[in-house]
């Protein structure tokens, strides 16, 4: 219903003020109570079709509220929280009430988006506005309706800053989480030709419309300003034969608002550079090129970094390409001191002859001797120069720290508060040898990770002073480690190295204070490659803990976005679960004190609230009945078990989630309220645990093939193996009397027409309904046709057998003579009368009828 093309609401302020007064007529009041009665009894209405008012979904202070209650003959459409929290209505006229309360937006179904009240006209009637404060997303639970964004992110972890042009950091207009745990993050207005970069994403260009940056997957898509830079680059100098390969080894970007640059730098296998120089400045792109050849030959040139071409090479005697080039070769003959440098003697070096002690003009570009970094106690060293000899000099930015590597690769240098220090540097393993005061003191790659030092737990920080020390635990042994090494690296960031940490131990990071407040980790095998704990845009997944739970083999991920620790000089921690739709959910969590202590709480279902223990690796423990929590899914079906187990008459069921978390066939059942649980391993090893008991009352094995059991000398009574019709498989007795405390004794096995297992015999006993009523006692055959025979041994211990009495499928009757008689002396037929082969005595009582006589003559006289 619309008033005047706006829609109509339930009451309006008082003229003239605009506070949470509302005049509201009497039919507007019996309409509000009707709604607010609705909302109350939302979990008791449960519709089946489509929406008629709102949206498929809603998003609103970054949450997702999904249709739970569509529109039933008039009734408003309902919509839910995570978890069940908060509810959501859009009535009949479009107007959004949350949580019971007065609407304060409302709903524009043609345009599919939300108006918030804007002001007011000269009439005191209320101008309606588009808000982001609220969004309408489609069925996909991703899409935002209505509105067209600059920028959507979608990441699997929610945002650690936002996004940045450069000049400032914008926040997102709105964002949400949907129950798959993707994150949904919408930026309105961006100024086109914006350079812009998200938490640690390449950098992009926004060129108008809605820009979709998705990583969802776990990667960032890449940048838009460029393609890819070449990872190949060939030069031919005059005198080559062939062009040498200039390889891409790494690339430093740097960015303003509507500015981007990329240096890309590449070097040859005998350590030549080139340098590649890309630019985009509001709409415009160019590029220049840099480098030295093999002949000692610097040059420089223009490159087009969209055509990816390069032009204007000075000197005109090299060639620069993105294909490799050939060339005639030179025979240069002897030369001396060429270029200034001292370059010893040629001879003969067509195609590129031999030359030895080359000096400074050799084949090697700076640095010459050393790594292109080196890390000093923490203090970065960088290379500076060159000179005419050869020596490589580095310097710390403040000039204060000097190192100098010589020709022959010895080094020296001094370091304030430290003082002088003198070693060799060993180029095949980028390692020093210490002789003086070397103490911390090691290479850097071009990445800035150090190069020669054993292998170990590697932490990374955005700023200094983190990570000097951590503490570790297996809850047998908890200590403090210190960091052996630590290094600032060239991008600003730090790293420091721990050398000689064991295996599968928790651990946390000390911060700058001391304090060991971080997320807790796990150490690895680190004898033979490095652990690296990345934290330099903040504290990365955790393998503490596990990437999947299962609640009753019910599935439910990891939500890294919900990990919450302590915080200063707290150490605790912990982690949501939920199912791909929101309906289970738990958290783990744990407690740092002398060792660690982990802990498992429901927020959901029937169990919202319990909670109890896990050991750090697989067991769950304080589990309620019905609750089973575990790492591993349910096994649907038993692996080495049979169907079901008849344990002394009582059935013991297959459990489906408690087996995927034992990693065994598990079967349950009671008796009189005495719980029973009954395990079979993949070995086919049998425990039986009485009475809830955790050390089990009788053990023994299963063969799957006899499906029998064996407990050995243990009084067990019965135990039989069930197949799915019910039919029993084989049943195992206790050594001594056989007591069945159960109502039916079955023998026998063979498969029926539908190839299923039957019982042939069974002897039942049904108890009489009430005191002084008959009993029934039934023998039965399982097959149609059966002969019942009773005979006995010739002698004692005889295998040969003499019959006795069989009464065969047509109910006859046959008794047999105690001598043996192949054929039954007595037949009491039913159907044909009854048969004597012996003579028939009656002793006289005066009770037997012989028929009517009367006098006469005999017959046939």
């Amino acid at each position: 219903m619309n008033y005047k093309g706006r829609p109509l609401i339930l009451g309006q302020p008082e003229r003239g003020t605009w506070t949470n007064t509302f005049k509201v007529s009497s039919g507007h009041r019996a309409a509000l109570t009707w709604l607010i009665c609705g909302i109350l009894s939302f979990s008791a209405t449960l519709a089946v079709h489509a929406q008629a008012y709102g949206p498929p979904a809603i998003a609103y202070q970054g949450s997702l509220y999904t249709i739970s209650n569509p529109s039933n003959d008039g009734n408003p459409d309902g919509y839910v929280g995570p978890n069940g929290n908060g509810v959501i209505y859009v009535d009949y006229a479009y107007a959004v009430h949350i949580n019971g309360d007065y609407p304060t937006y409302w709903y524009d179904p043609q345009n599919q988006v939300f108006n918030a009240i804007s002001g007011y006209d000269a009439h005191y009637s209320p101008i309606y506005a588009p808000t982001t404060d609220i969004l309408a997303v489609g069925s996909d639970n991703v899409t935002v309706l209505g509105l067209t964004p600059a920028v959507t992110v979608h990441t699997n972890y929610g945002l650690t800053s936002g996004l940045w042009d450069g000049t400032s950091e914008h926040q997102p207009d709105n964002s949400f989480t949907n129950a798959s745990g993707t994150y949904i993050g919408i930026f309105m207005n961006l100024p086109n030709q914006t350079v812009f970069q998200i938490d640690s994403s390449p950098v992009y260009l926004y060129t108008g419309g809605n820009s979709l940056i998705d990583e969802s997957s776990g990667t960032w898509p890449p940048s838009n300003i460029l393609a890819n830079p070449p990872q190949t680059v060939y030069v031919l100098d005059s005198g080559d034969s062939a062009s040498p390969a200039y390889s891409l080894q790494g690339v430093q970007v740097s960015f303003g608002q509507n500015w981007y640059t990329e240096q890309d730098n590449y070097y040859s296998s005998s350590n030549l550079q080139l340098t590649i120089q890309r630019y985009y400045t509001n709409g415009s792109y160019s590029g220049s090129v840099t480098g030295e050849s093999d002949y000692n030959n610097s040059f420089s040139g223009s490159y087009d970094p969209v055509a990816m071409q390069f032009s204007n090479v000075s000197p005109s005697s090299i060639q620069v390409s993105l294909s490799s080039m050939s060339g005639n070769g030179r025979n240069n003959g002897s030369c001396t001191n060429n270029n200034g440098g001292n370059n010893g003697s040629c001879t003969n070096n067509g195609n590129n002859g031999s030359c030895t002690n080359n000096g400074i003009n050799g084949n090697n570009p700076p640095p010459r001797q050393g790594p292109l970094y080196i890390s000093w106690n923490g203090v970065l060293l960088n290379y500076s120069y060159t000179d005419t000899t050869g020596n490589d000099y580095y310097a710390d930015s403040t000039n204060q720290a000097t190192v100098t590597i010589s020709t022959g690769y010895w080094m020296s240098g001094y370091l304030p508060l430290f003082g002088p220090i003198s070693g060799y540097y060993n180029t095949s393993s980028d390692t020093f040898y210490n002789y003086q005061n070397i103490t911390n003191f090691f290479a850097l790659d071009n990445n800035g990770n150090p190069i020669g030092l054993p292998t170990g737990l590697n932490l990374l920080f955005g700023f200094s002073g983190i990570g000097n020390s951590i503490y570790i635990s297996n809850n047998q042994q908890t200590y403090q480690l210190s960091a052996n090494y630590t290094y600032q690296r060239p991008d600003g960031s730090w790293g420091v190295k721990y050398v000689g940490v064991p295996a599968n131990y928790w651990f946390l990071v000390a911060d700058a204070s001391g304090n060991f407040d971080s997320q807790i980790y796990v150490t690895t095998d680190t004898s033979s490659q490095d652990l690296v704990i990345n934290a330099i845009s903040g504290w990365p997944v955790s393998s503490a803990y596990p990437a999947q739970l299962y609640v009753n083999g019910v599935g439910c991920t990891l939500q890294w976005n919900s990990n919450n620790i302590g915080g200063p000089g707290y150490t605790y921690g912990g982690v949501s679960y939920s199912s791909n739709d929101g309906s289970t959910n738990l958290s783990l969590n744990w407690n740092w004190n002398n060792g660690v202590s982990w802990y498992w709480s429901m927020s959901s279902g029937q169990w919202n609230g319990d909670s109890g223990g896990w050991d750090g690796v697989s067991t769950f423990s304080n589990l309620p009945v019905g609750l089973v929590i575990s790492l591993n899914p349910a096994i649907n079906t038993p692996v080495e078990g049979p169907s079901s187990i008849a344990w002394n008459g009582t059935p013991l069921t297959f459990n489906a989630a408690a087996s995927g978390a034992s990693n065994t066939d598990l079967y349950q059942g009671s008796v009189n309220g005495t719980p029973i649980q009954l395990t079979i391993d993949s070995n086919g090893n049998v425990a039986v645990y009485l009475g809830g008991s955790s050390s089990p009352t009788f053990t023994g094995t299963y063969n799957p093939v006899s499906q029998l059991f064996n407990f050995g000398s243990a009084n067990v009574g019965t135990v039989a193996a069930v197949a799915n019709s019910n039919n029993i498989l084989g049943t195992t007795s206790s050594t001594g009397n056989l007591d069945i405390p159960g109502n039916i004794l079955s023998l026998g096995s063979w498969q029926n027409s539908s190839g299923e297992s039957v019982s042939g015999f069974s002897l039942a006993f049904t108890p009489p309904p009430n005191s002084g009523q008959t009993a029934v006692l039934q023998f039965a055959s399982n097959l149609a046709l059966t002969d019942w025979l009773w005979s006995h041994s010739d002698t004692d211990g005889s295998a040969s057998q003499i019959k006795a009495m069989e009464l065969d499928p047509n109910n006859k009757l046959l008794l047999y003579s105690p001598s043996s008689a192949p054929s039954a002396t007595i037949a009491l037929d039913p159907a044909n009368g009854a048969s004597f082969q012996v003579p028939v005595r009656y002793i006289p009582a005066g009770d037997l009828s012989m028929g009517n006589f009367q006098t006469g003559p005999q017959p046939n006289q």
